[in-house]
């Protein structure tokens, strides 16, 4: 499956993925406020057949997306929607780059890309996003995407020797399509 934005493509995971997502999953920056640590070249390995395997399911729940920049072959991040719970028409979605390409909008682009998807061919009524509130840029992102702050989680996880707290935002498909009309 691919989807494009202005600049970018957001593809299927693939075999051929491994090495580069593994450079940035690799990462303590990456890895600081995602719900694993630093991975190995196995666990990515992992992963992305993991990733593979869901890729045929019927029906398709989750999409998990190479952010590749048009006209690169190279992913630089990944992203994603899981629809957890498909008889409310709602899914979560994520998102991580590689530090070497913050600051470029491309999170950005591609999560819009993402909740075009979600309210457009899927239907879907919610998406929502958990963001760690200490992870200021990923909150200011999905602000800007016209996703609210529902609320907070307090220490819900027990990441890297630590209790987190969950900010929760969400959006609706009236609330985006009234953002894409507007």
């Amino acid at each position: 499956m691919n989807l494009s934005t202005p600049r970018l493509i957001l593809r299927d995971l693939t075999h051929g993925d491994v090495t580069p997502l593994n450079r940035i999953e690799s990462d303590p920056r990456v890895a600081r406020y995602m719900a694993f640590d630093p991975q190995t070249l196995e666990q990515t390995r992992e992963y992305i057949e993991r990733a593979l395997a869901q890729q045929v399911q019927q029906p398709r729940l989750t999409f998990d997306l190479a952010i590749v920049p048009v006209g690169s072959s190279e992913l630089v991040g990944r992203c994603g929607l899981e629809i957890r719970r498909p008889e409310h028409r709602e899914a979560t979605v994520w998102y991580l780059l590689s530090p070497d390409c913050r600051g470029r909008g491309w999170a950005g682009e591609a999560v819009g890309g993402l909740l075009d998807f979600a309210f457009g061919p899927l239907n879907l009524h919610r998406v929502w996003a958990d963001c760690d509130p200490r992870n200021t840029p990923s909150c200011r992102l999905v602000e800007r995407l016209g996703m609210r702050l529902e609320g907070r989680l307090r220490e819900n996880w027990w990441l890297h020797g630590e209790w987190c707290d969950s900010n929760i935002y969400g959006i609706l498909a009236d609330e985006w399509a009234a953002r894409v009309r507007g």
